[in-house]
């Protein structure tokens, strides 16, 4: 009876070896072809975007500063300031600042093309995240610097603090 067993699994094997094998070479050529490939090794998301523009001539960095939630109220109402909101597209859809772009990390390198075209480097841009613990804004805010936006600037308490404050929302 073991025996039995043994010998349709080593033939169950057989048959599911070769077919497993076809479908990962097919789909690796589907990888290939596609517009933007998948890795084949995983990279978190700040790593990705650090590559994706470190072709990039390098700008001069120096410190973002930060901005608070008075600063930024002031700078909404002058209507001179782009506002960057660095979360994920389902919150940014859920509320975000008026008039605000979305751009996060995961989304940089499909976006960015049309962000370049709308947005002049010079401009002043305040990146925000969902508040003070967030990296998001940071990671958005280095790699727009990095292409030579030079007016850039982190709201540091984000959504969070705007929220808070009662200051203007978009659904």
């Amino acid at each position: 009876m073991k025996g039995t067993i043994r010998v349709g699994i080593i033939r169950d094997l057989g048959r599911l070896i070769p077919v497993a094998g076809l479908a990962l070479v097919i789909g690796g050529l589907v990888n290939l072809f596609r517009e933007s490939p998948l890795p084949w090794v995983y990279q978190p998301m700040d790593e990705r975007l650090a590559r994706s523009v470190a072709a990039a001539p390098l700008s001069p960095v120096g410190a973002i500063p930060l901005r608070d939630v008075a600063e930024a109220l002031e700078a909404f109402e002058q209507k001179g300031v782009i506002f960057v909101d660095a979360r994920e597209e389902v919150f940014f859809q859920m509320g975000r600042i008026p008039g605000a772009i979305s751009l996060s990390p995961s989304t940089f390198e499909q976006k960015y093309p049309a962000f370049a075209a709308q947005v002049e480097k010079q401009q002043p841009i305040w990146v925000y995240c969902s508040g003070a613990d967030c990296p998001d804004a940071a990671t958005v805010a280095g790699a727009l610097r990095r292409l030579g936006y030079w007016g850039i600037a982190i709201f540091s308490g984000g959504w969070e603090e705007w929220t808070a404050a009662e200051f203007p929302q978009e659904p």
